[in-house]
């Protein structure tokens, strides 16, 4: 592929006029995403967020977008999905990106991350937190950080000595049983789910399964389907 600034500029076999000015539209644009600390731009999300002004500009896909990028920034990193400031993984890129937005929020929705993350495709938003524990689903569409759960180590300690004496008698104890004292009081922006999974999550995660609601040791054979069917 070769790309000319006499002619025009050789995509497919094809020639076509890219202006000056419209390069220097397109690094306006990515430069002010930047300036907030964004480290990635995906080139299908912002084509597709800008595809009638691109279109008009005789940028006619989002390879070429890709290369013509590639000219513009040619110190920056170009993988295949998306450029900017760090070679990570597409999960890693984004999961920074989320955290980077996040700041001292309790709670973030969809809705919110999608806006402050403009050139990141929503649905890639969506399989971090999918995959991620360190996000706790909170209700439809929002979600919570689980660094930003406040619990205190006697409150973890309670936690974990009440389970153990529970699976110990009767091999499974439900995560509603578990005491919580002050912590919905301290963590009232979350839902009952919430801070049930927060606590999982925080206490528990390392030794004990959790099936529902129902809580058992790792490795212990118990079938925990069953026990949580009859609970």
């Amino acid at each position: 592929m070769d790309f000319t600034t006499i002619c025009g500029t050789v995509f497919e076999n094809k020639v076509y006029v890219i202006s000056t000015q419209t390069k220097e539209c397109l690094k306006c644009f990515a430069d002010k995403y930047f300036s907030d600390d964004a480290k990635v731009i995906f080139y299908d999300e912002f084509y597709i967020k800008n595809e009638y002004r691109l279109i008009e500009t005789n940028v006619v896909s989002k390879a070429m977008l890709k290369e013509i990028f590639s000219l513009i920034y040619p110190s920056l990193v170009f993988v295949q999905t998306y450029f900017g400031y760090t070679n990570d993984s597409i999960y890693k890129a984004i999961e920074t990106e989320i955290l980077r937005v996040w700041g001292d929020n309790v709670l973030m929705s969809y809705t919110q991350l999608s806006e402050q993350l403009a050139y990141i495709p929503v649905e890639r938003i969506k399989n971090i937190f999918s995959q991620n524990s360190d996000f706790i689903w909170n209700r439809a569409g929002e979600f919570a950080q689980i660094g930003k759960f406040d619990i205190a180590k006697d409150e973890v300690s309670k936690v974990i000595s009440f389970v153990e004496r529970e699976v110990l008698l009767h091999e499974y104890v439900s995560i509603l049983d578990t005491p919580l004292g002050e912590i919905p009081a301290r963590n009232h922006q979350l839902t009952t789910t919430a801070i049930h999974n927060a606590i999982y999550y925080t206490c528990l995660d390392a030794n004990y399964d959790k099936l529902g609601k129902i809580i058992t040791r790792k490795g212990n054979g118990v079938n925990a389907l069953h026990i949580m069917m009859e609970y």
